[in-house]
């Protein structure tokens, strides 16, 4: 062999060591992150009103593990929620967004994320969330990965409808997602309304609809 391909050879087998090494300590940090998740079994209901579970702050190199779009608002601050039931193709996440939008309101969400058992990014979803007499949204995780999404958006008619006192008036969007066996997240229907809605027990139900 001459002394070129000997160089070569020698030059592949550091890369090929070195990348083992990188996978590795890559796979590490995963499993170290997805250690500081409390396991979650389904049902589950995901709401964003300070949910206790809420303790683990994603920070330093744990961060690489939040979806690039998420991490593009650098106001926003995360924590880990909850670790749902793994999957053969998949491992998902709760975890929970802050912000002060320009207003200085905080604004709360919880983001469902998929992984590969290896770390790589799947998908991820917005599932709940809250904005003081704006809006909030919940979801109900189902088993079999059905999630069932209400999102409501507070209106405010130019002319108030006197026998709907005490009711909210509302647009309501509901959705479901089904997370598919290799681990992304498929909206399959939405349904909206406006109207008035009463609330009781932190649920909604519709009273009238609008004209």
């Amino acid at each position: 062999m001459s002394k070129v391909k000997r160089t070569l050879s020698a030059v592949l087998l550091i890369l090929s060591i070195t990348a083992c090494k990188g996978q590795d300590s890559s796979q590490e940090l995963f499993d170290d992150y997805l250690e500081e998740f409390e396991n979650q079994s389904l049902p589950y209901a995901a709401y964003a009103f300070e949910d206790k579970k809420a303790t683990f702050i994603i920070d330093g190199n744990f961060t690489v593990f939040i979806p690039s779009s998420l991490r593009e608002n650098v106001k926003s601050t995360f924590r880990g929620v909850c670790l749902l039931p793994v999957r053969d193709n998949f491992k998902a996440v709760l975890i929970m967004e802050k912000f002060i939008d320009g207003y200085g309101d905080t604004v709360t969400k919880i983001h469902a994320i998929t992984y590969k058992h290896d770390g790589t990014l799947i998908d991820d979803k917005e599932l709940a969330g809250f904005l003081v007499d704006s809006w909030q949204a919940f979801s109900n995780i189902l088993e079999g990965y059905i999630i069932d999404k209400s999102f409501y958006q507070y209106l405010y008619p130019e002319i108030e409808d006197k026998d709907m006192k005490g009711n909210h008036a509302l647009l309501e969007v509901k959705t479901r997602y089904r997370i598919d066996q290799v681990g992304k997240i498929i909206e399959e229907k939405v349904t909206t309304v406006e109207g008035y809605f009463q609330s009781k027990n932190g649920n909604y139900k519709l009273v009238k609809k609008f004209n």
